[in-house]
């Protein structure tokens, strides 16, 4: 935890809860990587994601865009498999 620099017992108890959270999700995310074989920590995958790209492509007489992937490479590719998704032809797709 960073230093705290709020001065009312209500803001610090917030602060506080927000940096518990925010270790709770780090931890669940960590777990459910470890549960699809993935060994890395979450903050390696953030940054591995980090770096995968994409974009909203709005395609002639179609009304919803569609959102393209950038070639992730082989861990990308495990991290967002262990939350539920898959890449077909470029295309992010709920599994």
């Amino acid at each position: 935890m960073l230093d705290i620099d709020h001065w009312t017992d209500s803001k610090i108890r917030c602060h506080i809860f927000t940096c518990i959270a925010a270790l709770a999700l780090l931890r669940l995310i960590e777990i459910r990587l470890r549960r699809a074989g993935v060994e890395i920590t979450a903050k390696a995958a953030m940054r591995h994601l980090h770096r995968l790209h994409s974009c909203l492509l709005w395609l002639p007489k179609r009304k919803k865009a569609k959102r393209m992937l950038e070639e992730p490479d082989e861990i990308q590719a495990q991290i967002m498999q262990a939350f539920g998704w898959k890449i077909d032809s470029g295309v992010l797709q709920k599994i």
